[in-house]
């Protein structure tokens, strides 16, 4: 037997497993033009960002980032990180 999410009304947050916390599938970001199946045991989702990072942090112990964003940690205050980009149109926020 499978799980589907198709062409949802809104984006929708996911995650796939067969076991928590130890068979973590995979897990993302499902836009309203796209379609998720598995037959994995388990097809969890929400529309609720927050109630998703919250799942993965506390069931797989996994922080979520979003597709295109970075999470960089620096040991020190003083250490200081140069970005270059190929383009001066391309953006960062940090």
């Amino acid at each position: 037997m499978g799980h589907s999410i198709t062409y949802p009304t809104e984006i929708t947050y996911w995650i796939v497993y067969d076991n928590i916390p130890d068979e973590l599938v995979g897990y993302g970001e499902l836009n309203t033009e796209q379609v998720l199946s598995t037959g994995r045991k388990y097809l969890w989702y929400t529309l609720d960002k927050i109630e998703f990072e919250n799942k993965l942090l506390n069931d797989f112990g996994i922080v979520y980032v979003s597709p295109g964003e970075i999470i960089i940690e620096l040991p020190n205050e003083s250490d200081e990180i140069i970005i270059e980009l190929p383009n001066e149109s391309d953006e960062i926020i940090i």
